[in-house]
């Protein structure tokens, strides 16, 4: 995968005739690869990583270690680093992200599990379908009494005594993580700003994130499924990332860093961070990326 990805920065290389060097990370479950070009050639180096359990960004920094002590080049250097992940893809697939709750409407809890009206033809009829379980378990899944209507404007106010209610269930189950969606927010965020105000006076250090900020569109369950990725992946994303910068830091490496996203483009990591939905196809999108590159030169 990241052979492709690299092509694809290579293209983006050859704009470039100054002194210098980029380099290409792809992070995956098993190998961490790390490709270095050079500005004004396009000379590639390579090199391939085991990655150790949870010390992914150590193997970034082997890789990168290795690389430039194989082509006798200093780290002030490397001027750019694009950064491809499958990070927050296995961590859904492998269902090792945070420890999350959703926020929502009263009575829409189980919107996660009921989706969309639509079926495929094939299903329309069929009374028993296998879905995959959501990634916040109904427990966690916390109605909270408030509506904003369908004008944006508020027709009742947040229930406080629920929602303290909910914050004490967070607490005790020592969620990590929590997903807070409610109707038409994406018109108007109040109440969902008031929520992250009341959790975070009483869990400072949770991971919150708000549908109006991840994405402020209409339709509430593709908004809310959305909402839970990014949730619950963040902490194990925001971990990485910070991680990798203090070590590429450490090692003298200041040049900019960006990820790729899920649409083929690339972010710094700050915007990642605040919307880690953004890397769910990270890896993925750099191989198709690559794979438009070299149909592009063919």
């Amino acid at each position: 995968m990241l052979f492709f990805i690299i092509l694809y920065s290579k293209g983006i290389v050859f704009m470039n005739k100054s002194n210098g060097y980029r380099i290409g990370v792809d992070v995956g479950g098993t190998f961490t690869d790390v490709i270095l070009i050079q500005n004004n050639t396009g000379n590639v180096s390579v090199t391939k990583i085991l990655n150790r359990d949870d010390k992914r960004a150590d193997a970034v920094i082997e890789g990168i270690d290795r690389l430039l002590l194989l082509k006798g080049i200093e780290a002030d250097q490397i001027n750019w680093i694009g950064h491809g992940t499958t990070i927050s893809t296995n961590a859904v697939i492998e269902r090792k992200g945070a420890k999350t709750a959703l926020i929502t409407n009263k009575n829409f809890r189980d919107i996660l599990e009921i989706g969309r009206f639509s079926r495929p033809p094939e299903l329309i009829y069929r009374t028993h379908v296998n879905k995959p379980s959501p990634l916040v378990p109904r427990y966690l899944r916390l109605g909270v009494s408030c509506r904003i209507n369908r004008d944006g404007n508020v027709s009742s106010s947040v229930d406080d005594g629920e929602l303290q209610n909910a914050i004490s269930l967070i607490k005790a189950e020592n969620v990590e993580s929590v997903a807070v969606c409610f109707l038409f927010s994406f018109l108007n965020p109040t109440h969902e700003n008031q929520v992250r105000i009341e959790l975070k006076n009483v869990l400072p250090h949770l991971e919150i994130v708000l549908s109006s900020e991840i994405n402020r569109e209409f339709r509430e369950y593709p908004r809310t499924s959305t909402t839970v990725f990014a949730a619950y992946v963040a902490p194990v994303l925001r971990r990485y990332i910070s991680g990798l910068r203090d070590k590429l830091k450490n090692n003298g490496i200041n040049c900019p860093l960006y990820i790729f996203q899920s649409n083929g483009g690339v972010a710094e990591p700050d915007i990642v961070m605040r919307n880690p939905a953004l890397t769910l196809l990270s890896g993925p999108a750099g191989a198709v990326m690559g794979a438009t590159q070299i149909c592009e030169q063919a």
